[in-house]
């Protein structure tokens, strides 16, 4: 267990390998804990300032403005899903930058299974590392792990539905709707830095899983890199066509900085929600078609403190035209077992041959389902049940074809 009202994280990957000896997440702190003046333990390099930053820097929460020398690989994401389930709807952003220039992608789901999407690009260049963005897609950090501020100015967007995804994909590429958004965010839980809670997965991050989530350098990982996410709640008003509707959702924010090779990746896992009392989970992983498990990694927020947990069971990624429900199976060291049951509400697909390297993308993708293509890649809104609360988040999948 993590207490957050008495202490945080340390530095990453790198100071949680050299903290934890044992394989137990809860054997000891996750840093080396100093005394400070009013008696209080505050870990050695964090600052006390703010437990939410979990040791790292408020600039570190801002985008690289310029290349990084001798590294010309390094890019950066700013990933958002927030789901208002009471209304069904659900906004996601998700800018990639590389050397002060950002391009991004926007999805938005709206009641009745309409998917509004701008594709990758609209390349635009910034020089403030507190306010960046494409030419339609903006980001604006208010307060570091705290507050940010998400627009959309006047996008044109394809509309397409979960039906039409499902059935293979969509008909239509040019826009037909223009849609804008301000959404005010406020985080509900400390930077979740992968690779600081379990020292199996420490270890994984230095070598080949660090280049899959793009939160390490060629020559290993750095104090520069890292990848890490924070449950949150925003509010604000999406408009589409002109008609406005009104948006409170839950979910996360991420921000991941390094270099991505996705040269050998299997499928992925990456889900979380928020519930009604105030407690969320946060997991990801990558697994083998069969649901062999190569990197599992997540944690429980309950009470104001972090429960590292073990994922025991997630279901592999279906190629089904609509999930069936599903089953998280994790489990903590303080905790015990826990059982999160989940439904994912509606689906973005994408089919791919597969994965490209060398820090790019994906291969050009179809947008819906094929269910015989190497590669398929599910973005969904999704329901939870956690011990009679109803929660709300996301949850993303992807994987090659069974054997």
């Amino acid at each position: 267990m993590v207490d957050y009202s008495r202490r945080t994280f340390g530095s990453g990957a790198i100071g949680a390998l050299a903290a934890m000896s044992s394989t137990s997440p809860e054997a000891r702190p996750l840093t080396e804990l100093r005394p400070t003046s009013s008696g209080e333990a505050q870990p050695t390099g964090a600052s006390p300032a703010d437990p939410f930053a979990s040791g790292l820097k408020p600039e570190d929460d801002f985008a690289l403005t310029g290349p990084v020398p001798g590294v010309p690989q390094m890019i950066e994401t700013f990933n958002l899903w927030l789901y208002d389930g009471a209304r069904d709807i659900c906004y996601n952003t998700s800018p990639h930058l590389h050397e002060g220039t950002c391009r991004a992608l926007a999805t938005v789901f709206l009641p009745g299974g309409r998917i509004l999407r701008r594709h990758n690009g609209d390349d635009d260049r910034f020089d403030n590392p507190r306010r960046f963005g494409s030419r339609y897609v903006q980001y604006e950090c208010v307060e570091p792990y705290r507050r940010w501020i998400y627009r959309l100015k006047d996008v044109p967007m394809i509309e397409t539905s979960d039906a039409e995804v499902a059935a293979g994909g969509m008909t239509s590429d040019q826009p037909s709707r223009r849609v804008s958004a301000e959404i005010h965010l406020k985080t509900l839980s400390p930077a979740w830095i992968m690779g600081s809670l379990l020292p199996e997965c420490a270890k994984l991050n230095r070598i080949q899983a660090g280049f899959w989530m793009g939160s390490r350098l060629p020559s290993g990982p750095s104090p520069l890199t890292r990848r890490y996410e924070q449950l949150a709640q925003g509010e604000g008003v999406i408009t589409v066509d002109g008609e406005e509707f009104a948006f409170k959702g839950s979910g996360m924010r991420a921000h991941v900085r390094g270099v991505r090779d996705t040269h050998g990746m299997p499928g992925h896992y990456w889900a979380s929600a928020v519930f009604p009392s105030g407690k969320g989970f946060a997991v990801v992983g990558y697994q083998q078609p069969d649901g062999t498990t190569l990197y599992h990694e997540g944690y429980v927020w309950q009470d104001r403190k972090v429960y590292p947990v073990r994922n025991v069971w997630v279901p592999p990624m279906d190629r089904l035209p609509r999930s069936a429900p599903y089953t998280l199976s994790l489990h903590s060291e303080a905790l015990g077992s826990i059982r999160i049951d989940g439904q994912d509400m509606h689906a973005f697909v994408w089919s791919t041959q597969g994965w490209a390297g060398g820090g790019s993308d994906q291969m050009k993708p179809v947008y819906g389902l094929d269910p015989n293509a190497p590669l398929v890649l599910k973005q969904a809104p999704a329901r939870y049940e956690w011990d009679g609360e109803t929660g709300f988040g996301m949850r993303e999948t992807s994987g090659g074809l069974p054997t």
